[in-house]
This record gives structure tokens, sequence and C-alpha cells, in this order.
């Protein structure tokens, strides 16, 4: 296969896949290029572009990235007649990243949670008493004040139910 055909035809996708990395539904992931707490690389096609680091262009240039290896080794792992054989310790590594990056989303979402428990405990309100029934989408008027005192912006009122 030329160059020009595996550009064409060899999808940023099905190179994300194999390395392990998962895009959201607007088509970013955290650059594996480049420590970074939000999604700022841009998955396209057929190429990629990260707005923190500049890295970017064909799947060639992500695979030479990845890989730490020359123009002509990425091309042969991407038009070779065998399904490519990425690293196992950049896969593993891609994978550690995602899970450390999910451990600190958690974590902020629990930190978020016990704020707003002190806050209700400061405000003597009782969970229960103030919990949305099942069908009803009101909150309680002292639930809100105790929002709003933390300064919610909207953040997970999912994980407060996980714990009702």
């Amino acid at each position: 296969m030329t160059i020009d055909e595996i550009k064409t035809t060899v999808s940023m996708q099905d190179v994300l896949d194999r390395y392990g990395f998962q895009v959201n539904r607007k088509g970013f992931m955290p650059c594996p290029f480049h420590n970074e707490k939000t999604a700022s690389l841009k998955v396209y096609s057929n190429s990629f572009y990260c707005f923190g680091c500049g890295a970017g262009n064909s799947v060639i240039d992500f695979v030479m990235l990845m890989e730490n290896c020359s123009f002509e080794y990425a091309v042969q792992k991407l038009g070779g007649d065998e399904p490519m054989k990425f690293s196992e310790k950049r896969r593993i590594a891609a994978i550690k990243r995602n899970q450390e990056r999910l451990a600190r989303e958690r974590q902020t979402k629990e930190n978020q949670y016990h704020d707003l428990q002190d806050e209700w405990v400061r405000l003597d309100i009782n969970l229960k008493d103030y919990k949305p029934g099942p069908n009803s989408d009101h909150l309680h008027p002292l639930f809100i004040e105790a929002l709003q005192k933390i300064g919610y912006q909207g953040y997970l009122l999912d994980v407060a139910d996980e714990s009702w």
C-alpha cells in the first residue's frame, strides 16, 4: 500500500482502537503525548490535532509519536498484510492513564458530594427528608439552598443518588 492509500484507508478510529483509546461524543480524547486534565486531542476521520501541545497530522504521524519510531517503520506497521502489533507496553500505559483519569474524576465527584453533605449537616438538613421523589423533578428549597451555598454548578447528583 502506498503512503496516500494508508492515509485514506486506515481510519484514525482503527488506530485508536488498537491502542485502547476512547473518544468522547464530540470526538475528543486526552492527549497521550502530554499530561493534561481535559481532553484536548480532536480526532478526525483520518487525522488528529491536539489543541494543547500542537501534535497532529495523519495516522502515520500518530503511530510515529506513539511508538517513537521512524516514518518508514510507521508506514510498515500501517501498511503490512498482518494486523498492526503495537507495543504492549504502550497499550498498557494508555489504559493506565485512562484509569487514572477516571479515578481522578470519581474522586472529584466524591469530594463534591462530601462538600454538599457537609453543607447539609451545617444547615441541619436530613438527606432523606429532602430527597426528590422517584417521579419528581422538584427539589426542596432547603436542598437548593445547600447546593447554592457550596457553589453548585450542575455537578453530580448521581453520586448523591447512589448514597440515598
